[in-house]
């Protein structure tokens, strides 16, 4: 069993972190950013989303806390955009020693519970093409493409 439980001060700054460097590793295997300004463009891209950090307004950060042990296995960062209804999932994390158990799939379903809770008729997500894994995951629990962009190198 698992709960959605709001990130602490501390756990935003070790969230922040983690999450910059994935996207910035994301962007630079996708071909979008050179390796030099990677972690540059994805500081300024974090920064101005979230101009309060944790605080900015409309957006939401927990762990994904596994009862049963009374630990973190990863982290989910979503938007509910009030006056649309749409949430957008910003990042989920599972640690690679916790991948393929379920517990994104189980805090999948509980960030769609607590949208519709707070007025969201609909959750949307990017996943870079080369994310097979997640692909399939959020296929399998019921989304579908709604547009995609494609790149080819010359």
């Amino acid at each position: 069993m698992i709960a959605l439980v709001e990130l602490s001060d501390a756990d935003f700054a070790d969230f922040s972190k983690r999450s910059i460097s994935d996207y910035a590793a994301h962007m630079i295997e996708s071909g979008e950013w050179s390796p030099s300004m990677a972690l540059q463009n994805a500081t300024a891209m974090f920064q101005e989303i979230l101009p309060q950090g944790q605080r900015t307004p409309t957006h939401y950060f927990f762990s994904i806390h596994r009862m049963d042990e009374d630990d973190d296995v990863g982290s989910i960062w979503v938007k509910i955009n009030h006056h649309t209804g749409v949430a957008f999932l910003f990042d989920i994390f599972v640690d690679a020693k916790y991948r393929g158990r379920g517990f994104a799939s189980r805090a999948l379903m509980q960030v769609e519970d607590y949208a519709r809770k707070h007025g969201a008729e609909i959750v949307q997500l990017h996943v870079f093409g080369r994310n097979h894994a997640a692909e399939s995951l959020y296929t399998k629990l019921g989304f579908s493409v709604s547009h995609a962009t494609m790149t080819k190198w010359l």
